[in-house]
C-alpha cells in the first residue's frame, strides 16, 4: 500500500534518519568536523575586524592624498 512520493522508514534509515530518541544533531553534525565548524567563523570573525578595516583605511588614505 506504498504509494509513489511517500517516504516511509526504509527511506528514512537510508537517509539516516534516527528513528527514535536520539539526536539528528550527531548525524548531521559528526565530531570529525567539529574543527572545521570552528575554525571557519574565526577566520570570518578575523577578516571582519582586522583585515578589511585596515584596507578600507588604506584606500581612504589615498582618497585623502
Amino acid at each position: 500500500m506504498s504509494e509513489e512520493g511517500t517516504i516511509n522508514s526504509s527511506t528514512m534509515r537510508m537517509l539516516g534518519v534516527p528513528s527514535g530518541g536520539s539526536s539528528w544533531m550527531g548525524k548531521m553534525f559528526p565530531d570529525r568536523y567539529a574543527k572545521f565548524y570552528m575554525i571557519v567563523p574565526a577566520i570570518v570573525y578575523i577578516l571582519l575586524i582586522g583585515i578589511f578595516p585596515l584596507l578600507y583605511s588604506f584606500v581612504l588614505s589615498f582618497f585623502n592624498w
